[in-house]
């Protein structure tokens, strides 16, 4: 009954879990549809649009709303800087900023990031939505005398390039896809402003791609797979409560049908062309030819091992078979698993070399979360594997009985042999780790219990992360040095193949541009307006690729003279530069373009334009254009910011150092290594040959790419820290992952953690370790932060002082600073920049910028030529000497430094700043250096913690556990064993008690024992005499009845005479019966034990019982032969028993079955022994075991004592499910033996 209410049980928990996974594929198909079908939509446009004109004018009221409140403050006083700055805090956000003008000149802003004209016009005074120099605003004015308040709003930024930093976007309030552009070509979404003056058009993209619903898309189909994975399981395990080989055959057979199903469903192109899909994420082989297709892999191969592992495998029998069978299964399961494990270096191998997945675990900045995903996927394919292993081998090690010796010298043939077939110089590391991984595994497996110890999970877990880590490190070292190569190619390379692509189609604007035939007719007849023209050419090549160079433009007409510089010498125009393509150049792609080698690390062009004859250009012209790539000293500056990602690819060079040699001497040099005067000495001589060596702790390459030029591109070798940090982001993704993966897989999480003191003891070490570890962290990096951000104002602060007094030198004698030109100036700030190696403003006493040491970001209107408003207010005012300041432009946050320029009269003059565009990438390059410091320190840490937690733990409470040991081993047949310990503390105290309860027991004991043997013996002699005397009654009266026979010489005397003697010899057999029962009973045990076969024994003892007609003796076994260790004799005294009480029980009016089933569990040979009788009562339950107990009107009681006490004595075990009314189940277990040697 109690196996039935069992069944029924697992039945309805299958059935659950079928119904919940059931109800929850249509729901993650119609998700997962759902999303797919809106990753990439059509706008709305006329929703849209409306959408956009309401918040339009709820903006423009919000900011009319706001500059009235701007407006009223300044009703009654001037607005000086200080009330203005105050004024306008509460007012101001990211958005909106305000301005005032004075007899319209700028005389107040809250902002320099905003480039306002600096007096107002007639657009200023009209509009209510203008472009300001990089993007549209909303802009509200409002009159009051002199003064004009101003408040403009950003509508949307549209810079003219593009990078990290520099980003254009639309205000937040508007709903609309980013690469939307507001335009004035008309069409269809037509948007006005309030009062209707302002009129623009929206140009919407024609699709919308919505990365958050292709990234819903997916995760909803992962779901989809694994929970389509667990209704298979159960669909399957549903009819039977045990899953076995073929259950687990079907199961992974409808997986692999469905893997290869998932490769003919059809891709929309929009996720086709998503990350997870595109080769150049990942890409290794046609089995694995995307990121997508390695999660999906990596989740059935995991689903697949799960069930695999939950699989019940057949038992082979194996200890009848041949030895030879054994060690071939062994090296065939060693074999696969070592090959599974080189594949596996393989695999990892191809997450570095055949993808572009940032995995430089050394640099925390450069991983992004699909480098994470490639962590977890790297351990669940980990988890698999150890899953896949300890399975194997625990299945073999149950079914054969081969040395572990043996074992040992067969996996290690196995090891060699894979390795001839796959070794690979590079994964020799990895192949010790797999060594040792399968050793300590094997070891594990042959311990007594199959689960794995704490101590043997975590060095398994250190291995794999050993493993792991030192294949990424291998190969990501590998493919530096590749990428090393490419830079040096890149470095050294002669032509630019882009700029060569793309000139054809600006010479061609040039030729039939209008205002260059205009420009060139004025030229004719005034020489002074070709500076117009060639102004103008230049400004074609103004914007996004062309920034990198330099251009020049002239005209070349018949007669026309160059004049070269510095010999001053005049040669014809035309003359010169055909000399100069004839002598150095080389044709490009465009007939008009040609490549001039005249240096080693400079691009140099010459275009030239020939203009056709028209109507007023009667003689022959043409444009020549030359092209210098621009020389920029990469520490200067902000490069970073005026990168434009779509056409320029930039080389980062960071982590490196490079010189170029020319004829073998040192041309120039980069970075922070110190290179000699001559290139180095080396082995390779041959041309575009790549030589790697080792110096000063740098590795070098050296590559020779022409006879006379040569490169060396050095980069510094990775630290002990860096190296260790491979490991311990595995080592902690891993340990994070296992305890998510034992929390979803236990059925009940709290065992995770015990309550025992010891575990509470390292649970709480560690976690008092791992808290203290990252409230340090936390501190360290506000520390980091701060201490840089103070680094930099030292440095600004310095630098600022040093520029202030060459200045101060060289123009404190003015009375004013626009005395001299911006020209002058701005070549006087170029030196000072070279010199002190920053970049360097002057303003003069409004905040307005006279000169610059790098004009680039003026030029291209990212940032005001005003100065910082809270930095004119601090030095203008207030009267500072330095003034040091947060500023943005775009994205990029940056510190700024200004000081005031002053007279020899100390009356001020300007200001000069010093902007500090310190390189993002070198600031996370240190910040990364300290983190991946922190965290490996942190892993060690905590493993030593680990370590510490286990030993203390286990010094604390070794005297518990030995009193626990010692408490488990007091039975009242012998005198408990007292603890010898030294030690003045509570836990000494607590043996000592123990002790003295050592004592008090023994003494009790012995008591108790006294008590219970006179107790026993009484009891004994009461069922004795009671056994005795039931016979002796009928016998005293058949001897009266006899006897008076005799005196009263009746007739029947013989016939009464052989009554008596039947009955006396009835009697007696019966009081024999009893003699020995107890006898036997006292005896016991006694054995004599042998290896015997268990299903031998129940045929011969069931052969006794099966002449009764109404009995069936069913005998189910799932081996031929289930050898035990016991005594044949008293074994057949068990079954005949059993046998004897089943019989007995069962009702004569119904057919009896009595069922055997014999089977082995973990080393034990179960004996299940079940009848269809009357079965037991609740109350008796207790007592069946008792001598002397029965519910039968015969017997002495002693029967199932006997069995009980038999079956001990061999090391079993025995117990009983009854339902009254049902029948009984006794099981029986005895300890499992090897076949005996013939």
């Amino acid at each position: 009954m109690g196996d039935f209410l069992k069944k029924i049980e697992f039945s309805l928990n299958i059935n659950r879990k079928i119904i919940f996974s059931g109800l929850a594929l249509p729901i993650l198909i119609l998700a997962a549809y759902f999303f797919a079908i809106n990753t990439t939509t059509k706008p709305d446009q006329k929703l849209l649009t409306c959408s956009f004109q309401k918040t339009l004018q709820i903006q423009e009221t919000l900011l009319e709303t706001k500059l009235s409140l701007f407006v009223s403050t300044f009703s009654k006083e001037e607005p000086s800087f200080k009330n203005f700055n105050d004024k306008t805090k509460g007012l101001q956000d990211n958005y909106t900023d305000f301005f005032i003008y004075k007899k319209d000149s700028l005389f107040r802003w809250t902002t320099n990031e905003v480039t306002v004209p600096p007096n107002l016009n007639d657009k200023i005074k009209s509009h209510t939505i203008l472009w300001l120099s990089k993007g549209f605003y909303i802009l509200k004015r409002e009159k009051k005398g002199d003064y004009t308040y101003l408040a403009v709003q950003l509508l949307k930024s549209d810079y003219p390039f593009h990078n990290d930093y520099i980003v254009s976007k639309y205000h937040p309030a508007y709903d609309i896809p980013q690469d939307s552009e507001l335009t004035d070509i008309k069409n269809s979404n037509k948007i006005t402003s309030k009062d209707r003056y302002a009129v623009l058009y929206i140009d919407f993209p024609e699709t919308i791609n919505n990365n958050t619903y292709l990234n819903l898309s997916l995760l909803s189909f992962i779901f989809l797979l694994v929970t389509l994975s667990i209704f298979i399981y159960n669909l399957i395990k549903i009819k039977r409560r045990r899953f076995k080989l073929l259950e687990f055959s079907i199961y992974a057979l409808l997986i692999l049908a469905i893997r290869i199903l998932i490769s003919f469903i059809p891709i929309s192109q929009s996720i086709s062309t998503s990350v997870y899909l595109s080769p150049f994420i990942y890409a290794s082989s046609d089995l694995l030819p995307s990121l997508a297709h390695l999660i999906i892999n990596t989740i059935f191969i995991l689903q697949i091992v799960l069930v695999f592992n939950k699989t019940e495998l057949p038992d082979l029998n194996s200890k009848k078979k041949n030895d030879i069978i054994a060690i071939s299964l062994f090296f065939a399961i060693s074999f696969s698993l070592i090959l599974g494990a080189c594949n596996l270096a393989i695999l990892i191998d191809s997450f570095v070399t055949n993808s572009n997945i940032p995995l430089n675990l050394s640099n925390i900045y450069s991983i992004n979360y699909i480098s994470l995903i490639i962590l977890v996927i790297l351990f669940a394919i980990g988890l698999s594997y150890y899953l896949l292993s300890k399975k194997l081998y625990y299945f073999y090690t149950t079914n054969y009985a081969i040395k572990r010796n043996v074992l040992v010298c067969i996996f290690l043939l196995s090891f060699i042999t894979v390795l001839l077939f796959k070794f690979e110089y590079r994964f020799w590391f990895p192949y010790v780790i797999i060594l040792l991984f399968h050793i300590i595994l094997l070891k594990n497996t042959f311990a007594q219990y199959s689960n794995s110890s704490f101590v043997t999970q975590l060095t398994l877990l250190i291995l794999f992360s050993v493993f792991a880590s030192s294949i990424l490190y291998s190969s990501s070292k590998n493919k530096e040095k590749e990428l090393r190569k490419s830079y040096a190619n890149k470095l050294t390379a002669k032509r630019d193949k882009l700029a060569e692509f793309l000139y054809p189609a600006i010479e061609k604007q040039i030729l039939k541009d209008s205002l260059v035939i205009k420009y060139l007719k004025q030229s004719l007849k005034k020489p002074e307006a070709e500076h117009k023209l060639l102004d103008y050419v230049k400004t074609k090549f103004a914007n996004n690729y062309w920034n990198k160079y330099e251009v020049q433009a002239y005209i070349c007409r018949p007669g026309s003279k160059l004049q070269i510089q510095p010999a001053n010498v005049l040669v014809g125009c035309e003359n010169y530069f055909s000399s100069i393509i004839t002598n150095m150049g080389f044709k490009t792609i465009s007939n008009n373009l040609y490549y001039i080698d005249e240096s080693y690390d400079i691009y140099t062009y010459i275009s030239k334009i020939d203009i056709p004859e028209s109507e007023g250009l009667n003689q022959k012209m043409s444009i020549h254009l030359e092209f210098y790539s621009k020389m920029t000293t990469s520490s200067l500056g902000y490069p970073e910011l005026l990168i434009d990602n779509e056409f320029y690819q930039r080389i980062d060079l960071s982590e490196y150092s490079y010189a170029l040699f020319h004829q073998g001497d040192l041309a120039k040099s980069v970075g922070d290594y110190q290179y000699q005067l001559k290139a180095p000495t080396t082995n390779s001589t041959l041309q575009n040959s790549f030589y790697f060596f080792d110096k000063n702790n740098y590795n070098h390459l050296y590559v020779k790419t022409s006879p006379y030029t040569s490169i060396l591109i050095s980069r510094k070798k990775p630290s002990l820290i860096n190296t260790l940090s491979y490991f311990s982001y595995i080592f902690i993704i891993s340990a994070l992952l296992i305890l998510l993966f034992k929390l979803l897989t236990s059925k009940n999480p709290k065992l995770l953690l015990s309550s025992t003191i010891k575990q509470r003891l390292q649970f709480w070490t560690i976690t008092i370790i791992l808290l203290s570890s990252i409230t340090i962290g936390c501190v360290m990096l506000f520390y980091l932060f701060d201490l840089d951000k103070r680094k930099n104002q030292n440095i600004l602060s310095d630098k600022a002082h040093s520029v202030l007094v060459e200045l101060e030198q060289r123009f404190s004698y003015l009375d004013d600073i626009h005395k001299i030109t911006p020209q002058v100036l701005s070549q006087n700030l170029s030196n000072y920049s070279n010199i002190f190696f920053t970049d360097i403003n002057l303003f003069d006493k409004n905040g307005d910028l006279i000169a610059t040491s790098r004009p680039q970001l003026y030029e291209a209107e990212l940032i005001s030529k005003k100065m910082n408003p809270l930095a004119y207010y601090s030095l203008n005012e207030n009267q500072q000497i330095i003034e040091i300041k947060d500023e943005k432009i775009g994205a990029y946050v940056f510190q700024s430094a200004y000081v005031p320029l002053r007279d020899t009269k100390n009356k001020t003059l300007g200001y000069i700043n010093l902007p500090y565009f310190a390189r993002e990438s070198e600031f996370r390059a240190d910040l990364s250096t300290l983190l991946v410091a922190f965290i490996n320190i942190y892993v060690i840490l905590t493993v030593i913690a680990v370590l510490i937690a286990l030993i203390v733990s286990s010094y604390i409470t070794r005297p518990l556990q030995i009193i626990k040991d010692k408490i488990s081993q007091i039975n009242y047949f012998k005198k408990p064993e007292k603890i010898s310990w030294q030690g003045a503390d509570e836990l000494a105290d607590l043996i000592k008690q123990y002790n003295n309860m050592v004592d008090d027991l023994a003494n009790s004991a012995e008591l108790l024992a006294r008590s219970e043997r006179e107790s026993a013996w009484r009891i004994m002699a009461q069922q004795v005499a009671h056994e005795i005397k039931n016979p002796l009654t009928p016998m005293k009266l058949n001897v009266q009845h006899l006897q008076r026979a005799w005196q009263d010489n009746k007739e029947d005397w013989s016939l009464r005479l052989d009554r008596f003697t039947q009955t006396m010899v009835t009697q007696i057999d019966a009081l024999s019966t009893i003699a020995g029962e107890f006898s036997d009973f006292a005896k016991m045990p006694n054995n004599n034990l042998e290896i015997i076969d268990l299903n031998q024994c129940v045929k011969e003892s069931g052969l006794l019982f099966t002449d009764s007609s109404n009995l069936t003796i069913n005998i189910k076994s799932k081996h031929a032969e289930n050898w035990i260790k016991a005594d044949k004799q008293q074994v057949t005294r068990i079954l005949n028993n059993l046998f004897r009480n089943s019989i007995q029980a069962i009702n004569t009016d119904i057919q009896g079955i009595i069922t055997i089933s014999i089977y082995e569990d973990n080393k034990f040979k179960i004996l299940e022994f079940t009848d269809n009788g009357i079965g037991i009562k609740k109350e008796d339950n207790t007592k069946i075991f008792t001598p002397f107990f029965t519910t039968k009107t015969a017997g002495t009681g002693l029967g199932l004592a006997m069995v009980k006490n038999i079956t001990e004595s061999f090391g079993g075990t025995i117990d009983f499910v009854s339902s009254e009314g049902n029948g009984t189940t006794f099981i029986l277990s005895f300890p499992s033996s090897d076949e005996p040697k013939k």
